[in-house]
């Protein structure tokens, strides 16, 4: 297998695992996300960082907070309610009288009175508005709750992708790097052969153009290691100047137990946070109609006071009478809404709306899963047939090169059939680096794809 050139400067405070190959860059080593600015970080170190840094976790999180604390408020309001009051009131009113009793045909009162109580409301029944709320609840928690495990592991996928294209990268400036090193040699042989009398000036200056042009082909390599290095920092919610060390794939991954495709179709419908995420949804909706629909039935409350009444009265500006006794009551309040215009119906047609919307998502989320696993499949089988291919290629232009070289040495081949090998050996290398790294990334996708653990770690 390949080994990647290393440009940047190598780590020296940690040797990285035989099958991986430490890149290091940036500049700033103020992040304090990042544990050590020399230490190799694996993809699982990378993933563990992005979790922490990445905004679309922490909205995630908050919002299954949210849900959460919906949760506590919908049970609280179904529990009994507490409240002390008092009352406080001065009155003064005057009532008719017959003449024949009160000359005037009217007597005053006045009341003066301050009434401490504790009151007691509790809903005993509302024809299933209760559990339906609680259901309705407890299923948007747990949507939440999967969407959050579902934003995770978009994060995670994310970050493998973005490292392994670093890999490619890395990959590509190695085969350009050997390129170069290919094209020194072509033109170092071209020199000897003109110095002999053996070769032509315009062979040592076709050498040197191709040297030329290997120089600028392992430059724009640079670059494209350089924006894949910023990608990855920015998957993982790193700044750009990060200074950051990546230990690096070298070899394609180890073969597995394969499965039928309808066998992963299968694990995604069953494990997928999205298709839970979904599902909770649609029992949401269900719940909500069946809220709605509680609103036609009875409802039946437990009420209750205990308090004391301490006040005075009189009348016709008579002497005063007082009283401070306690006061109490219990009862059962039926209500049964007869009439409300089109409220209620207009609730329920609004709650089957949504509950219809979420099983149009379910199925739309459930498709999707389907087209993922069986892209992720079949992308997983084309990169290991490219990967086995792509193994032989490397080895016969490495072989072609090497017998070509040597032939122009001895004056049997020319100097364009040499550059047409140099550029073969250098496009071989280039493909079968890259042909590993798919294999990495399709591994990944498809492990995701199919409701998996994303595998980011190590591999022994």
């Amino acid at each position: 297998m390949i080994a990647f050139a290393l440009l940047l400067p190598l780590c020296a405070s940690a040797a990285p695992a035989e099958d991986s190959a430490a890149f290091c860059g940036g500049s700033y080593t103020g992040n304090a996300s990042v544990p050590s600015a020399t230490q190799p970080q694996t993809l699982a170190d990378l993933v563990a960082i992005g979790m922490k840094n990445n905004t679309d976790t922490r909205t995630s999180w908050l919002q299954a907070e949210d849900a959460a604390l919906g949760l506590g408020i919908t049970r609280s309001k179904f529990g009994p309610i507490l409240a002390a009051e008092a009352a406080a009131l001065h009155e003064h009113a005057a009532f008719p009288l017959p003449k024949t009793l009160e000359p005037r045909g009217y007597f005053k009162t006045d009341a003066e009175a301050v009434v401490p109580a504790v009151t007691l409301k509790w809903l005993v029944y509302d024809a299933g508005g209760k559990e339906a709320a609680l259901e309705q609840a407890s299923q948007s928690l747990s949507a939440a709750r999967f969407g959050f495990s579902a934003t995770h592991r978009k994060v995670t996928i994310l970050i493998t992708r973005q490292f392994f294209h670093l890999s490619a990268m890395l990959a590509r400036r190695d085969a350009a790097q050997s390129a170069l090193d290919n094209a020194g040699k072509v033109q170092q042989v071209a020199q000897a052969r003109q110095g002999r009398g053996l070769g032509s000036a315009p062979e040592t200056l076709q050498a040197r153009a191709a040297l030329a042009e290997a120089q600028l082909q392992l430059e724009e390599a640079g670059a494209a290691v350089e924006d894949a290095r910023m990608a990855v920092l920015e998957a993982t919610g790193l700044r750009p100047d990060t200074a950051l060390c990546m230990a690096v794939p070298t070899t394609a991954p180890a073969p597995e137990a394969e499965r039928s495709v309808d066998q992963l179709v299968a694990s995604a419908i069953a494990s997928r946070p999205e298709m839970q995420a979904a599902l909770a949804q649609v029992k949401a909706g269900e719940a909500g109609v069946d809220l709605a629909k509680s609103e036609y039935g009875p409802k039946v409350l437990l009420q209750a006071h205990a308090g004391q009444n301490i006040g005075r009265t009189r009348a016709n500006g008579g002497d005063w009478a007082t009283v401070n006794q306690p006061m109490y009551g219990i009862g059962l309040v039926f209500q049964l809404p007869l009439y409300d215009g089109v409220i209620r119906a207009n609730n329920v047609a609004i709650a089957r709306s949504k509950q219809e919307t979420a099983e149009a998502k379910l199925d739309g989320v459930r498709n999707q899963v389907v087209h993922e696993v069986i892209k992720a499949h079949l992308d997983l089988q084309l990169a290991r047939r490219r990967g086995e291919s792509s193994a032989a290629l490397l080895v016969s232009a490495q072989e072609a090169f090497d017998a070509t070289l040597k032939s122009y040495r001895q004056g049997l081949s020319t100097m364009q059939e040499l550059t047409s090998s140099t550029a073969a050996l250098a496009r071989a290398r280039t493909a079968h680096s890259q042909a590993i790294a798919d294999q990495h990334t399709a591994r990944a996708v498809l492990a995701f794809a199919a409701g998996d653990m994303v595998d980011v770690l190590p591999q022994p």
